[in-house]
């Protein structure tokens, strides 16, 4: 086992059930999020390297976790978006709230043009 593998094994395994459960939140199906849950920990052991803070890798491998889901959602264009999100406490997210970081730009500037 290499460093890179034995270091992601030893930051992952406290996380996975909660990495599962959100991706179980993501897709509302089971063996959909199991698929999730694998690729978003194939990328991150990918760009593990560019971790730079092993305490921040829950927050990290979920941000990927969540990438990879947002990015498969756009790629199948067989499932309406509504229905791909359709899950018990689950919001479906439209437009800029696909990325937070862009809600929150795009509220402010509203705000400040007075939409």
């Amino acid at each position: 086992m290499s460093d890179l593998t034995a270091r992601f094994d030893r930051l992952v395994r406290p996380v996975l059930a909660d990495l599962y459960a959100f991706a179980r939140r993501l897709t509302g199906d089971p063996v959909a999020a199991e698929d999730l849950l694998q690729q978003a920990l194939l990328r991150g052991l990918d760009h593990l390297p560019q971790l730079a803070d092993d305490g921040a890798f829950r927050a990290w491998q979920s941000r990927v976790l969540y990438t990879t889901f947002l990015n498969g959602r756009a790629r199948r264009t067989d499932v309406p978006q509504e229905s791909a999100t359709s899950g018990e406490n689950v919001i479906p997210l439209h437009g800029w709230a696909d990325r937070p970081d862009r809600a929150l730009e795009q509220r402010r500037v509203g705000d400040a043009v007075g939409d």
